[in-house]
């Protein structure tokens, strides 16, 4: 167990989560295939530190209380192969996440848990695509992801390896009453929406380049700073 001062303010830390998951994948058609996998946390956690106070906000040290850890995910995708020679495919993807409206922070134990209730807030430490730009935790999140890739110049010898592809992401809370993982308006659910698009080349057999560009557009009445998020990356791996 750790233990922290901030001002007036003593926390103690214990997170002791468990998973239990499971997931299939297979072929629906020739053209359609599926994956599906869904995890449930449990376990015991330190809840919050301190009470805010009215009617002048006032921090108050409180008792924290060891409380269960009640929460769950789940992913499911499908992929539509278009069987063309520019292997195009098309999928779609949603992410669901619970989270719990009695936090400050969807992770954090200091503005964590309420004392004395369920934390019901995931808390996940697999990797799920969420995004380049905004790219949240899964926890207490709605995702709906639509992509599509394909090799566009594969009959030409020296870029029949070159893959371009895009994603479509819309975000939302799935409480919208509780916190995600940076400061969000309460009771607004739709978080914003945001395009991706990505370049993978492989120029030879051991050379292989990849572009990144993804720019998210916030709902102006969920975040306090709504300025359009950007990201950029460019990448080269050598394999010896």
């Amino acid at each position: 167990m750790d233990t922290l001062q901030t001002g007036t303010i003593t926390t103690k830390y214990e997170y002791n989560s468990y998973y239990i998951g499971g997931g299939a994948s297979g072929q629906i058609t020739d053209k359609l295939r599926y994956g599906i996998e869904g995890a449930y946390e449990f376990g015991k956690t330190l809840s919050n530190s301190f009470k805010i106070t009215p009617p002048f906000g006032s921090i108050e040290q409180v008792e924290q209380t060891n409380d269960a850890i009640v929460s769950g995910a789940i992913n499911g995708r499908l992929d539509y192969l278009v069987t063309d020679p520019a292997d195009t495919r098309l999928s779609l993807e949603v992410t669901l996440a619970t989270g719990d409206d009695d936090r400050g922070h969807t992770s954090n134990t200091f503005a964590g848990n309420a004392p004395g209730t369920e934390d019901n807030a995931f808390n996940a430490f697999g990797l799920v695509n969420t995004g380049l730009a905004f790219a949240p935790d899964v926890s207490n999140v709605a995702v709906l992801r639509v992509g599509a890739s394909t090799f566009p110049l594969h009959e030409y010898s020296p870029m029949r390896r070159l893959q371009l592809g895009t994603d479509f992401f819309a975000f939302g809370k799935f409480d919208e009453d509780a916190p995600i993982d940076e400061t969000t308006t309460r009771g607004q659910q739709f978080l914003g929406f945001e395009p991706d698009v990505y370049l993978n080349w492989q120029v030879t057999s051991d050379m292989t380049l990849a572009l990144r560009y993804g720019a998210f557009f916030p709902n102006a009445s969920a975040f306090p700073i709504d300025d359009v998020r950007q990201f950029f990356f460019a990448g080269v791996t050598f394999a010896f």
